[in-house]
């Protein structure tokens, strides 16, 4: 556990930007649902996952502990999901509810933490930056794919109680034990957060003075608490979590690659991918500060992704009078509380350069330490707090234009003409093939087992389409993976005539050979 360290002191002689946060916070829970009533129709296999496995919790034919056809990636927003299909009704608009509301408990987090260690106003300019966060950001943040949101709410929760414990009589036995018991929740939804808790551990250890052992063993106590749906996973399959998570996740090896070559010629290849992956991170934290670099955004994103760094690298510079002498042991009296999330922000840069969607945390960390140089900063620039403010105002006109350009229809006239079509089962690829059965409410059933990336969620879908007496193979006409999952029902002897559906192709089962019917 991170021990106290003393707030900095910042000047608070700002004009009150209270009455034009509230309105930005209030334009980005607009823009949220906006957003989810124009694109709650659109969405892919993995959002569909969640929301066929809380449409199965609700009807008690299954209890997962993760996500579907994984070890890791704990199941906690399909059952957050869960009441409000019973209360609501199982829809897709219904399952994005859950990362709405999530995204909006970052935004006040995000206030609540810039407010401990700064002052009222960096308060509502970090939640105001917060609320309006770049394109990437937003819409990743608004999209139920296994609890992104979620546990970027419950990391930023931990942040704040991580300051909080500082605080000179506020580090009770009941307080410590809850912040390890938040600990091991997110451990089990989020695994990756091991990287940071563990280096929090390590850096008490480091300050002087140290926690007590009693502290350690209350922490430890909450942790395995929170922990114990993984852990108990984990002893009923040994090291599952372990094996896929730390391979595939930490270290980027596949399994594929480490049937064929074996463990160290598979290990040597990760780590030479991972490196790639760092010296390639500069674009994805762009991506997530900013929006998808040289991409149609233009010049005002790479404007914003330009300031937002050069603040980033300010505080560099301006935190370097906090570190001790070399030879010196860090002292606590010495280092400010934002060494905490500035820790934790560098720690998730190095973590997660594998994908842009494991950096989403860096934005309202990045912004809770911004809005606390822009205090100082406003001293002698006044138009700082200015164009801190500017900022969800282009991100808001980036939502807007994705908006604008986004259809409504999804995957729904799909379904509607799957249904008209008499299909009940069938073979997709994966990035189609869930989407229909959530939006058909799994009247019709479409297995992935066909899709060349081999990825199948869900196995009693399989069990079903192969059961069936005729079946069908579906999948979007322009896909990139068209071309190779036309070979791959060739591999399965599915040699069938095409029957135009829109923008997609059916190939019904048990009919003559059609390969010249084939585009």
């Amino acid at each position: 556990m991170p021990l106290s360290f003393p707030k900095l002191k910042t000047h608070s002689s700002w004009p009150a930007w209270h009455l034009p946060s509230i309105a930005v916070i209030c334009v980005g829970a607009v823009l949220r649902v906006a957003h989810l009533l124009r694109t709650h129709s659109g969405l892919d296999s993995d959002e569909a996952v969640v929301g066929l496995m809380a449409k199965h919790i609700l009807e008690g034919r299954e209890l997962p502990v993760f996500y579907y056809g994984q070890h890791y990636f704990g199941a906690l927003e399909a059952y957050l999901t869960a009441p409000f299909f019973a209360l609501l009704g199982v829809s897709s608009w219904a399952l994005r509810i859950v990362p709405l509301l999530s995204s909006l408990f970052v935004a006040a987090l995000v206030g609540l933490l810039a407010r401990r260690l700064w002052n009222p106003q960096a308060a509502w300019l970090a939640a105001a930056l917060a609320s309006v966060p770049p394109l990437f950001s937003f819409n990743f943040q608004l999209l139920a794919r296994g609890g992104f949101p979620e546990s970027m709410a419950l990391t930023l929760l931990l942040t704040w109680m991580a300051v909080q414990l500082m605080t000179p009589g506020w580090a009770t036995r009941p307080r410590v034990f809850g912040f390890g018991l938040l600990t091991g929740l997110l451990l089990f939804v989020y695994q990756p957060i091991l990287v940071p808790v563990t280096a929090f551990l390590l850096f008490s250890t480091v300050l002087r003075p140290r926690p007590s052992v009693t502290s350690y063993l209350t922490w430890t106590g909450g942790a395995l608490l929170g922990a114990s749906p993984l852990l108990l996973y984990n002893l009923a399959y040994p090291l599952a979590t372990v094996l896929e998570a730390a391979g595939q996740k930490f270290l980027g090896m596949q399994r594929l690659e480490y049937q064929q070559t074996g463990l160290l010629n598979s290990l040597w290849t990760a780590m030479s991918r991972r490196l790639e992956d760092l010296l390639r991170g500069g674009d994805h934290l762009w991506t997530v500060l900013a929006g998808r670099p040289w991409s149609e955004s233009g010049w005002a994103e790479l404007l914003a992704g330009a300031f937002l760094l050069g603040m980033l690298l300010a505080i560099v510079w301006w935190s370097r009078r906090f570190l001790p002498p070399p030879g010196h042991r860090l002292d606590r009296a010495r280092l400010p509380s934002a060494a905490i999330p500035a820790l934790l922000l560098a720690l998730t840069l190095l973590a997660g350069f594998l994908r842009p969607r494991y950096l989403l945390l860096c934005f309202p960390l990045a912004v809770v330490l911004i809005a606390g140089l822009a205090g100082p900063l406003s001293k002698r620039h006044p138009l700082m707090p200015g164009l801190l403010l500017l900022l969800p105002i282009t991100f808001a006109l980036q939502q807007v234009r994705f908006l604008q350009s986004t259809d409504p229809s999804g995957h729904l006239p799909l379904v509607e003409c799957l249904q008209e079509a008499g299909v009940q089962r069938g073979y997709a690829s994966y990035w189609l093939a869930y989407s229909v059965v959530f939006l058909s409410r799994e009247e019709i059933i479409l297995s992935p087992a066909a899709d060349p990336q081999g990825v199948d969620r869900y196995l009693p879908y399989t069990r079903q389409v192969k059961q069936a007496d005729q079946s069908a193979a579906v999948w979007i006409i322009d896909s990139p993976a068209h071309r190779h999952f036309i070979k791959r029902l060739d591999e399965l002897a599915l040699d069938l005539p095409s029957i135009p559906c829109g923008q997609a192709l059916l190939y019904p089962a048990g009919a003559s050979s059609a390969s010249q019917s084939r585009p």
